[in-house]
This record gives structure tokens, C-alpha cells and sequence, in this order.
């Protein structure tokens, strides 16, 4: 199968680097894939096709057969891989999703693949790109605005400026994190920080359309990241179609 094999009308096919792990429906308790349905629901209410990537697909295959690639939220990315030592407060993924993820990333970043990488997506396009993180984001702040329960976003305003643009505006986001940038990677340029200096989006400085927020922003009512996205998404879905024709 070629990249953009999906059938002409069809939506864009979006990967989304999914979780495994056991859950529970019904009687059942089984180990399964799966995705916050939030996430989903969004690509799908702009026409896009989301299609779950499990941890352990090939990412140099699978990114050939898709439009865009999404990275979602979890738990955190194993400082091995970017050469520090565990904090008590670190939460690492499963092995198989970090290594996934990041060769997914890496695979899509050499395809010029549009990207929108979400919380720890952001975390792992950094970490991917050379980049480290700050492991626990309380201790240098001195807060837990961004975390403030384990049971719930928090909102808190972040500074935005448009990386096209250079306009400025103030907004406020859901957050659910207690990690964030530290180094920031060569290829990455901030374009939204918290009030305390935390970074809260990047893009690639070269890439057509590589983005990733520190916020969650399928959780709330500002779904502009999501419309750029798709759009993106689409065109180069249709541009592939078109190639066939």
C-alpha cells in the first residue's frame, strides 16, 4: 500500500500514537489499546479518519500510509532517553510506547509529516529532536498550577505568539502536567509560555506544519491547534489523491 492509498472524499487518515495497558468493560479485564475518546472525537468532527497506532508498529512503514501524525498525552517519557537519571516523582511510560513514539516522530519529522504532538507529545518531539525535560516542574516553579489534582485539568493562562504572525495574544488552557521542556532542541522554536517561564508550545523551525502544546487542548473550547491541524492534514490529503488521478 502506497501513502495516501485511502479512497478519494474520504477524510485525511491521521495516526494516533496510542496507550496499552489493561482496562476494564464488562465482565472483562484485558489487556487492551486504546485512546482517550476526546481526542478522537475532535479529528473526527473536522472530517478527519483517526487510525490508532499501537506500541510496536513499524514507524518507518506506517508513516508512509498516513496524512498526519498525532501524539497524545500519558505518562512520562523514560529520562534514559535523554540521558538523565529518574526523579522520585518520575512516572515513566511502558519501554515499547516511549520507543514507538519516538521512532514514530522521528519517522514523520523525515517525511515533512504534519504533526500536533499533545502534553507529553510535546515532551517526545523535544526528547526525539536532542532535546530534555524538567521532571518535576513543581520544584522549579514552585507551584502546582499545572498539576493541581490528580484527578483533573486546571486551567491557566499562557502568552501566545503566532509563529507566522508574530501576534501576541493571552489565553487560558486545560493543563494536566507536571514535567515540561528543559533544553529545548536545536530544531524547536517556542511560541507560548505560562506565566512562570514554563514553555508551553513549540514548533519545528523547518518542518511544514510541526506543532506540539504542552496543554490539552481536546479538553477545552479553543480548538484552533485542532482546525490548523486537520486542515493541513486535508490538503495534504488531497494533493495525494489528486497525484493519482
Amino acid at each position: 500500500m502506497t501513502q495516501n492509498s485511502n479512497c478519494a472524499g474520504t477524510g485525511p487518515i491521521i495516526g494516533v500514537a496510542a496507550n496499552e495497558g489493561p482496562i476494564s468493560f464488562g465482565p472483562w479485564s484485558r489487556p487492551a489499546v486504546f485512546v482517550p475518546s476526546a481526542y478522537l472525537e475532535r479529528l473526527r468532527d473536522l472530517g478527519a479518519v483517526p487510525v490508532l497506532l499501537p506500541p510496536g508498529v513499524p514507524a518507518e512503514e506506517v508513516v508512509t500510509l498516513l496524512d498526519a501524525l498525532l501524539l497524545i498525552g500519558g505518562a512520562d517519557v523514560d529520562p534514559s532517553h535523554y540521558g538523565a537519571d529518574p526523579h522520585e516523582m518520575t512516572v515513566p511510560a511502558d519501554e515499547p510506547r516511549d520507543v514507538t513514539d519516538l521512532a514514530l516522530t522521528r519517522a514523520a519529522i523525515a517525511r515533512d509529516l504534519p504533526m500536533l504532538a499533545i502534553c507529553r507529545g510535546l515532551q517526545v518531539l523535544n526528547v526525539a529532536l536532542g532535546g530534555s525535560l524538567t521532571q518535576h516542574l513543581p520544584e522549579t516553579v514552585g507551584h502546582h498550577d499545572h498539576l493541581a489534582r490528580a484527578d483533573e485539568f486546571v486551567r491557566h493562562e499562557v502568552s501566545l505568539v503566532n509563529p507566522v504572525t508574530g501576534a501576541r495574544e493571552i489565553s487560558s488552557v486545560p493543563s494536566y502536567h507536571h514535567q515540561a521542556l528543559d533544553q529545548v532542541a536545536p530544531d524547536l522554536e517556542p511560541w507560548a509560555w505560562a506565566p512562570d517561564g514554563t514553555i508551553e508550545a513549540a514548533c519545528h523551525k523547518t518542518a511544514t506544519w510541526i506543532h506540539g502544546v504542552q496543554w490539552h487542548p481536546e479538553m477545552g473550547d479553543e480548538l484552533k491547534v485542532f482546525d490548523q491541524f486537520v486542515a493541513v492534514a486535508i490538503e495534504r490529503h488531497d494533493k495525494g489523491v489528486e497525484g493519482k488521478r
